[in-house]
């Protein structure tokens, strides 16, 4: 599966490419704000986005919104140190595989992962 990592702290970044590396999962690419991300997701289609929601020039939200409307077999994982019921607001038109509030633990973004894949599989499959 490859994965999409988004998030406009490079810690963050740095951690979730080792997480998800250690998951076993390839990492496509990485963007720092919304419209980098968007750009770079419809190039290059990941099967997964790891999405923080806090962006700059282009919210989270709104990334998704657009990425869902041509590309909806992409999974999406919501990481945000925003509050949860806020964040549902935002995303009532858009699907997401898990949200995890910052800070995550690793085996949280693993099993979350391991959920995108499974999704990916009965899509594909059946």
């Amino acid at each position: 599966m490859k994965v999409f990592i988004v998030d406009d702290a490079s810690f963050v970044r740095i951690l979730c490419r080792h997480y998800v590396q250690k998951a076993g999962y390839s990492v496509c690419g990485e963007a720092y704000d919304g419209i980098q991300a968007l750009e770079d997701i419809i190039e290059k289609q990941p099967d997964c986005v790891i999405m923080d929601l806090a962006l700059p020039n282009l919210n989270g939200a709104d990334v998704m919104k657009q990425v869902h409307k041509s590309y909806p077999q992409i999974q999406f994982v919501v990481v945000s140190a925003l509050d949860r019921n806020f964040c549902d607001a935002q995303l009532t038109d858009v699907q997401f595989v898990k949200f995890l509030t910052k800070p995550f633990e690793p085996e949280a973004l693993k099993l979350a992962l391991d959920l995108a894949a499974q999704n990916m599989e009965i899509r594909n499959h059946g």
